[in-house]
């Protein structure tokens, strides 16, 4: 049975005004996106608009804070109760709630729905038992529907205030979803308190009651989830179900049956076997491939270690299997809106270009290389892959021995070509040389022309967030004097992770540069900048006081001028007035115990008031020390403090 439902949404605030179309397929759509982009208002607007296509039963919306209802016998929320808030009894619901539980958006509707339907209880009571050994009691009393649970192996019961948020939220939702009276079912991050394995068990019983409300027991299921144990993508057809929602200001993306790159092979094997890590990019804004875990394990390190922040810019390292995969990958998350970024081994640029071939239809770089005499892309990087294996061909002894040391040619397959290993061990050695180097070799002029294009080609395929590691492969970039497979052994990419993490910086941005300019490129944001934020409440506060100070004017007089100024942020500042002859002087303090106040006290006047605070606040630093950092510091590291 295929169901498909065709809704047009408008919300004027968001996705630029523009009228857009959600198709729900097959009973189950699952909205993915970060916080902040629109989603749980779609949920709002469908709450009406699902009432059409619900077979005249109700729609039912479950907001994350479902638990609200109870929360003030579950928690000490006003700091009053002495933190035994949980040993109350737990009232949920009056009786004359019961005609509209339906419209509830909380764990109130569901309780009063399993005290009012018995089989829906015993719907909901076998899985707890088969999960928890739980059962729950509910019963009428004058304040309202009481609720308990008894732990059924030892027949004792407790009040549901001392439950575990997590199993509260499942009673919530497998109530909602097995109940028969709810023909569209709207849920807001299903995944709240579940742990991962529950979140898959629920979304496995949600898939069981989705599908066309006008049948027995099913109902159009919506949900918005962070979580990728909530995502169903097993299959092509099911990215079709799925919504991909970028930010607030631009359209969500669905991808449509129609779509020709669902019916390929290559994407049907990787959904088939796709992992935690794949799924979770269905999350990010922005991916960077990679080949393999160890790879992943070094440039997540590197990302950490020059705090680049991958987390904060919303991208995620994929590592996948080989470049072979990485056009396949890259297609499929490119269907779903995603920008996606390659760092790729130096084989995928010498062997075939199929890879480089992913990105001649980038604009930045087609715009790039045409400002600098070429063609395109394809004609440039076929031009150049050509005379690079004529000119290896025909000089390649020219190299000389550094060649025959590289581990292209080391640790080539016996059934490989000698041919195809010294192209690649050829191509690594030539751009691993400096010019002095390049220009000392016979043929000096042909092998320094084809570097310089080579180099080219390769800066421009940057611009396009094609990355290729120069050296060869990974194991041609490592801190440690003794050579190890670090592709081979992941063991070994942990082992240079922690020499990454103290080593000066200097030194491993020069032996990472080709692996650092990828991630930069993929943490796009700036860094968190809390030093920026002092300096204009500084401004704020020092600039007026430094026109109208005179040496007559008190401290506090001062300090209350700051406050007038800044208001409650003045009690980061302490002020005093130095001034005796002339313009004002004033000596500034930091009251603070996690903001760096390494450079203070500093003393101004209006002459010199922005060159100390540039001094004092570098632009570009989070503003904090670390423990971490102050001791690298000490030990001469070269790694930054704010």
């Amino acid at each position: 049975m295929t169901l498909t439902i065709d809704i047009s949404v408008n919300l004027p605030n968001l996705f630029g005004g523009q009228h857009q179309n959600l198709m729900i397929v097959d009973g189950l759509t699952t909205f993915v996106g970060p916080n902040g982009s629109g989603k749980t208002q779609v949920l709002h607007v469908l709450r009406d608009e699902l009432v059409r296509h619900s077979a005249g039963k109700n729609v039912r919306y479950l907001s994350p804070g479902r638990l609200a209802t109870i929360e003030h016998v579950r928690s000490d929320l006003d700091g009053h109760r002495g933190g035994r808030a949980e040993f109350n009894p737990t009232y949920i619901g009056q009786k004359q709630h019961l005609r509209r539980r339906h419209a509830a958006s909380g764990i109130a509707g569901d309780v009063l729905a399993l005290h009012e339907r018995p089989d829906l209880r015993i719907k909901v009571e076998a899985r707890l038992q088969a999960l928890f050994r739980r059962r729950i009691d509910l019963e009428w009393t004058q304040a309202g529907l009481q609720v308990d649970f008894t732990r059924t192996d030892n027949d004792s019961s407790y009040y549901a205030s001392q439950e575990a948020s997590g199993l509260l939220h499942l009673v919530s939702i497998l109530a909602a979803a097995f109940d028969d009276g709810v023909g569209a079912l709207l849920l807001d991050e299903p995944e709240v308190s579940l742990h991962p394995q529950l979140q898959a068990y629920v979304l496995r019983e949600l898939r069981g009651v989705a599908g066309d409300p006008a049948l027995p027991g099913q109902k159009l299921v919506v949900i918005s989830s962070h979580s990728p144990a909530m995502l169903q993508a097993r299959r092509p057809e099911h990215l079709t179900s799925m919504v991909f929602f970028q930010d607030s200001t631009a359209p969500w993306r669905q991808i449509p049956a129609a779509t020709p790159e669902l019916r390929s092979k290559s994407i049907a094997g990787l959904l088939a076997r796709m992992g935690e890590s794949h799924r979770a990019a269905f999350f990010a804004r922005l991916l960077l491939l990679v080949e393999g875990p160890s790879d992943e394990i070094i440039a997540n390190a590197l990302a950490a270690r020059l705090e680049l922040p991958l987390d904060a810019s919303g991208t995620q390292i994929v590592p996948v299997i080989g470049k072979g995969e990485m056009g396949s990958v890259r297609k499929l998350f490119r269907l779903t809106g995603k920008t996606c970024a390659v760092l790729a081994d130096l084989d995928a640029f010498v062997d075939d270009g199929k890879l480089t071939g992913e990105f001649y239809d980038h604009p930045e770089i087609e715009q790039t290389l045409q400002t600098r005499g070429h063609r395109d892309l394809r004609s440039f990087s076929t031009a150049v892959r050509d005379d690079l294996k004529k000119t290896l061909a025909a000089n390649y002894g020219d190299l000389g021995p550094a060649v025959e040391r590289h581990p292209y040619w080391i640790n080539r397959e016996p059934q490989a070509s000698p041919e195809s290993a010294r192209y690649r061990a050829g191509t690594a050695t030539l751009l691993s040389m400096n010019d002095e180097t390049v220009a000392s070799l016979p043929n000096s002029p042909q092998w320094l022309s084809l570097r310089m294009r080579i180099v080219a080609l390769l800066d421009a395929l940057e611009l396009g967030g094609c990355f290729i590691l120069r050296r060869g492969a990974l194991e041609s970039y490592s801190l440690s004097t003794s050579a190890s497979d670090i592709r081979g052994k992941p063991e070994a990419a942990v082992a240079e992770a922690e020499r990454i993490e103290t080593e000066p910086e200097l030194r491993v941005r020069q032996e990472f540069s080709d692996i650092i300019r990828a991630i930069e490129y993929s943490a796009p944001r700036p860094r968190v900048d809390e030093a920026a934020q002092l300096r204009q409440i500084l401004l704020a506060a020092l600039a007026p006081c430094l026109d109208n100070t005179t040496k007559t004017t008190t401290n506090i007089e001062l300090n209350q001028r700051v406050r007038n100024f800044v208001k409650d942020r003045a009690a980061l500042l302490a002020v005093e007035n130095l001034t005796t002859t002339g313009p004002a002087r004033l000596r500034v303090s930091l009251n603070s115990t996690i903001l760096d106040a390494q450079r203070f006290p500093i003393e101004v006047t209006r002459e010199n008031l922005y060159a100390v605070l540039d001094a004092a606040l570098p632009s570009g630093t989070s503003g904090v020390v670390t423990q971490v950092q102050q001791e690298r510091t000490s030990n001469g590291s070269t790694g930054r403090t704010a």
